[in-house]
């Protein structure tokens, strides 16, 4: 069983300078949404995914309307959290796997004895 599967990639666009698929910048940057951009939401990614307890964020300001800004913000948020969180939760699964191994020696001596 997998506790950490792997994320899906972020999908990414590249665009040249002369590219019809680029955004006005003055539009909400949800995709599907044409309305004007009323608020600047920063989005501060994690640049590495590792087992430290300390890490650097890459910060982005994107444009968003004031329907989309709110899950954003919220979105944006709970993936700093979550690689916050992610020394603690490797640490825990790290302290099961010792304690499985443990046990497992202790059935398999106990089970040499008796046999």
């Amino acid at each position: 069983m997998s506790l950490l599967g792997e994320a899906p990639s972020a999908r990414v666009r590249e665009h040249d300078a002369g590219s019809a698929g680029l955004r006005d910048v003055r539009l909400c940057q949800v995709p599907t949404c044409r309305a004007f951009a009323r608020r600047r939401i920063e989005i501060e990614l994690p640049a590495v995914w590792e087992g430290s307890a300390t890490f650097t964020v890459l910060t982005v300001e994107v444009g968003a309307c004031d329907e989309h800004g709110p899950d954003l913000e919220r979105r944006a948020g709970a993936v700093v959290e979550a690689r916050a969180d992610l020394c603690n939760l490797l640490t825990i699964v790290e302290g099961a796997v010792r304690i499985e191994t443990d046990l497992r020696a202790q059935i398999d001596l106990l089970a040499a004895r008796r046999g």
